[in-house]
């Protein structure tokens, strides 16, 4: 249902193949876009990523996934189909860019890190529906300020992300880089879902019971980069560093992990 209310919002702002853009839609190293010549494309690689195999945790994990997207591209709206999220992006004007999305939000099992979640069972994974909007205040979507929302049903709750984007001089026109810095906050159920502590899994586990309240979650920064080796060869990245909020560490898996977190990752791309 979700997804076909995305498409059918998508629908309804006229999309179209009529022609092609004379600017691309958006199209950056945080929001990719490999459709801009065609008018559609479909990229296909793998993707390297070393992260922490859960929040919070002081153990990390390489992972090698195959990548598969599909873009359809008109000058001023995209629709994405990404795996994780899909719906579409839109050019209101010239500075503002919004977005609307249906996300496949992965939960957690105990195995993915027992000796921090050992006791604590699993979580399910959760559809979320995104509303994303990022307004130019320098050149060309040179400096940018945006906001991002993910709302779930009351198991994951909201999370919210307030965002500015710097793109950083390039050194070559094959080349593309984007810094972000961004500031979250998040509901009790968000929160909980990661760092909470139940009546029941405190019985069944070593960790005193903790229950987070709404609000300040964390800050971070992150360097999204995009090389184009040729015209179907592709590479994109992202380095990502987040720092919980202090008052998290009253958590217990907070107290046994760590109160912050770091990701890389790199994907390769042939685009058909």
């Amino acid at each position: 249902m979700k997804s076909f209310m995305g498409l059918l919002t998508f629908l309804i702002l006229g999309f179209s193949f009529k022609g092609h853009a004379e600017r691309c839609a958006p199209d950056m190293p945080s929001l990719l876009n490999f459709a801009c010549k065609k008018g559609w494309a479909l990229p296909l690689g793998f993707e390297v990523e070393h992260g922490g195999k859960v929040d919070a945790s002081k153990n990390y994990e390489t992972e090698l996934e195959p990548v598969a997207m599909l873009h359809l591209s008109t000058k001023s709206t995209q629709f994405f189909i990404e795996g994780v999220e899909n719906g579409i992006r839109h050019f209101a004007s010239d500075d503002f860019l919004f977005s609307l999305a249906a996300r496949y939000e992965h939960g957690r099992k105990e195995s993915d890190d027992p000796s921090l979640l050992k006791g604590l069972g699993d979580i399910k994974d959760e559809w979320m529906g995104v509303i994303e909007a990022r307004y130019s205040l320098v050149g060309d979507y040179d400096v940018w300020v945006g906001g991002r929302s993910m709302v779930g049903d009351k198991d994951i709750g909201q999370l919210h992300i307030a965002v500015i984007g710097l793109g950083v001089p390039r050194m070559s026109k094959k080349v593309d880089f984007e810094l972000l810095l961004w500031s979250t906050w998040a509901s009790s159920a968000f929160l909980n879902r990661d760092f909470g502590v139940t009546a029941s899994q405190s019985q069944s586990s070593s960790y005193d019971q903790y229950s987070a309240k709404s609000g300040h979650r964390a800050v971070g920064a992150g360097l999204f980069t995009r090389i184009d080796f040729t015209e179907r060869w592709k590479a994109v990245s992202e380095i990502n560093y987040e720092s919980y909020n202090s008052r998290l560490n009253k958590s217990p898996i907070v107290k046994e992990g760590r109160n912050s977190e770091y990701e890389a990752n790199v994907s390769i791309v042939y685009v058909l």
